[in-house]
């Protein structure tokens, strides 16, 4: 899919209310496609990017055309304000608009393989305030650090007793990281499989 198939998917997203399953795993969405899926509950803010991220992004907009690009205040929007480069819109179809009704009855999801990293982990916590019943999430290999896994960690701790499954394993995720997780998590009395290998938490 990349970011801007993910764009195109969250306004199909939008008609989708009785959606309890989503796989999205290995589709490197990065963080603008994420972004596009934070974008159905009416968020509005912003995402800092690397600045070579930026450029790529840059190139995928001009190659699909900049038809989209002109309307983006006139939709639900997010501003990407790379620390390295010059702010660049994210036009979302006109399809989409601020709906959270698409995201309350899934119980399973997995965005795994995605380079989401710390910005598109922290848009996706967004998204999951809005998963009241999720039961199984599926985050790892998205190079996700402590910040990234703080904003998701909070998303669980909302959700409380409904939820069983996190998969967070290959990231970035050091010693203060997994403690805010763990944190997170004791609020979830049904957690029965966590798995968090391949992360950076070392002998501690």
């Amino acid at each position: 899919l990349g970011p801007s198939g993910t764009q195109e998917l969250a306004g199909l997203l939008r008609g989708c209310r009785s959606l309890q399953r989503l796989d999205l795993a290995w589709n490197e969405m990065r963080p603008l496609g994420a972004a596009a899926l934070a974008a159905t509950v009416g968020s509005a803010g912003t995402a800092t990017l690397r600045g070579e991220e930026t450029a790529a992004l840059g190139s995928e907009e001009a190659a699909g055309g900049g038809g989209r690009a002109g309307s983006a205040r006139e939709q639900s929007s997010f501003s990407l304000s790379p620390s390295l480069a010059p702010s660049l819109p994210l036009s979302l179809p006109p399809h989409v608009a601020a709906d959270s009704d698409c995201w309350s009855l899934l119980t399973h999801l997995d965005v795994r393989g995605n380079v989401l990293g710390d910005e598109g982990a922290t848009l996706l916590g967004h998204v999951l305030l809005n998963c009241r019943r999720l039961q199984r999430l599926h985050v790892g290999s998205n190079e996700i650090g402590d910040g990234g896994i703080k904003s998701i960690a909070d998303s669980l701790r909302r959700l409380g007793a409904t939820f069983q499954l996190l998969d967070a394993s290959a990231n970035r995720i050091g010693p203060a990281g997994m403690e805010v997780l763990a944190e997170g998590l004791g609020r979830c009395p049904d957690l029965g499989q966590l798995d968090v290998r391949s992360n950076r938490v070392g002998a501690e």
